[in-house]
């Protein structure tokens, strides 16, 4: 039997980063009147849960796409993951690094 509960949860998970990307947006169109269109965004901390060293499943990814999408460079720190690997859901991150500039705008 279909739960709906679980599935609506699902949905709202990964509507997340776009709720996120959008606030990001709006505070800087509210603070400095650009928005995201030129702007440097750092992400701090990648992996999904404390401590790791594992992004697999992280919504900071996806944020991270939306950022470029929407004319931003974005860069992250994560102790636990100096370089992000391959993935099929995420092929443009594969081997970028902390410090390395403009991700996604290499």
């Amino acid at each position: 039997m279909p739960v709906r509960f679980i599935e609506l949860t699902g949905e709202f998970n990964t509507a997340m980063p776009r709720v996120v990307v959008a606030r990001v947006g709006d505070a800087l169109d509210q603070h400095s009147g650009k928005g995201l269109t030129g702007a440097r965004v750092l992400i701090v901390g990648l992996a999904y849960k404390k401590d790791v060293d594992n992004p697999r499943e992280s919504p900071a990814l996806r944020i991270m796409e939306l950022l470029h999408e929407r004319g931003a460079a974005a860069d992250y720190h994560d102790r636990f993951i100096p370089v992000i690997g391959p993935s099929r859901a995420h092929q443009g991150l594969a081997g970028a690094s902390i410090g390395s500039r403009s991700i996604m705008q290499r």
